[in-house]
C-alpha cells in the first residue's frame, strides 16, 4: 500500500499521489501535452491502453458469470460509454503511429493494436513480416487469435 503524499515515480514523471493514476488522469495528461517527447507520449499511451485492457484482465468471477448468462459482449467491459470507446480508438491509432516499423518488437505491438481493433487481416500481414525468433511465441499466439477473430486481451503462456 502506498503512503499518502509519498513522491512516486511514474515512468519519467514524478508526482505526489495517494493512489495510482487512473484512466481519466492519463487521458488528461496525454491531451494536455505533458509529454516532453515521443517516448513520454508513447509511455502514457501504453499506460492508457493497459488501463482499458485491465477491465478485461481483472474482471471478477461474478462479472464473468453475468457475461456468460446474459451473453454480454466483451466490449461491454472495455468501454463504459461512447466517449471512452472514442478515446480508446484514438489512443490506439496514435500509439500505432508512434511505433518504429524497423523494430520487430514495435511491429508486434502494431499487430496487437490492429487485432484489438478487429483488423485481423492487417494484423496478420504485419505478423507475417516479423522474422525474429525471440518473438515467435507472441507471433504465433497473435496469429491464432487473428485467425479465430478474437480481438480481446489474453494472457500469453509459454508452452514447453
Amino acid at each position: 500500500m502506498e503512503e499518502e503524499g509519498k513522491v512516486k515515480g511514474y515512468g519519467r514523471f514524478k508526482c505526489r499521489t495517494t493512489k495510482p493514476l487512473g484512466l481519466q488522469e492519463i487521458a488528461e495528461a496525454i491531451m494536455s501535452d505533458v509529454a516532453k517527447d515521443k517516448e513520454d507520449e508513447r509511455h502514457l499511451r501504453f499506460t492508457l491502453w493497459w488501463l482499458f485492457n485491465d477491465r478485461i484482465r481483472h474482471r471478477n468471477f461474478f462479472s464473468k458469470l453475468l457475461s456468460k448468462l446474459f451473453f454480454l459482449p466483451m466490449e461491454s467491459h472495455l468501454w463504459k460509454n461512447d466517449k471512452e470507446k472514442k478515446l480508446w480508438c484514438e489512443n490506439l491509432d496514435s500509439l500505432f503511429n508512434l511505433m518504429d516499423v524497423s523494430k520487430p518488437e514495435d511491429q508486434l505491438i502494431q499487430a496487437e493494436i490492429c487485432r484489438e481493433q478487429g483488423e485481423f487481416e492487417r494484423a496478420l500481414e504485419i505478423l507475417d513480416s516479423i522474422h525474429d525468433p525471440n518473438l515467435e511465441l507472441g507471433v504465433q499466439a497473435l496469429s491464432q487469435r487473428c485467425r479465430d477473430n478474437i480481438p480481446f486481451v489474453f494472457a500469453l503462456r509459454r508452452i514447453r
